[in-house]
């Protein structure tokens, strides 16, 4: 893992590429001043530190999302799972229809939603929907969301580290 400091500036253009109340609520978490630095992981992932606390997170295609240790992971739309999915996603698995229970807000193919645990709605994961939440509501069997970050994952790893 390579990190090393970079300019607030690259943080900005990179929050600028989120929705603009999702980037206001990352930004609400900030003092005035601080200082940003970026890990570089295996598979193309950067994770953004704002003050020590991950914050943004940049997958291998570029898209860019806020991590699991972010308030602003509230304002994405959000799908919630039965007590047998947790167990799999939180070892990585994708989310499939069965274990679903709830889908809220709306989003389309492609969109970055937050998976949450039906009993205490706590984020597990986020994840690429592979299907509008119109669909995911619809359909009955499948895959319904790609898991890309979750809780125990290298991600969440190292803001364990960070924190100790």
């Amino acid at each position: 893992m390579k990190r090393h400091h970079v300019k607030v500036k690259n943080f900005m253009q990179l929050l600028g590429r989120l929705p603009k109340p999702l980037a206001e609520k990352v930004l609400e978490e900030l003092p005035k001043r601080f200082e940003v630095e970026v890990c570089k992981l295996e598979g193309g992932f950067e994770v953004y530190l704002a003050e020590g606390k991950p914050l943004l997170l940049v997958d291998g295609d570029g898209r860019v999302m806020p991590t699991l240790m972010s308030k602003a992971l509230n304002m994405l739309p959000k799908v919630t799972v039965d007590r047998g999915a947790i167990p799999h996603i939180c070892r990585g698995a994708d989310v499939m229809r069965p274990g679903i229970v709830k889908v809220e807000g709306e989003f389309g193919e492609g969109e970055v939603v937050a998976i949450l645990d039906d009993e205490h709605r706590k984020p597990l994961a986020l994840g690429l929907s592979l299907f509008p939440s119109s669909e995911v509501e619809r359909l009955k069997k499948g895959k319904m969301v790609k898991t890309i970050h979750y809780v125990g994952d290298r991600i969440w790893k190292l803001y364990r580290n960070f924190k100790a």
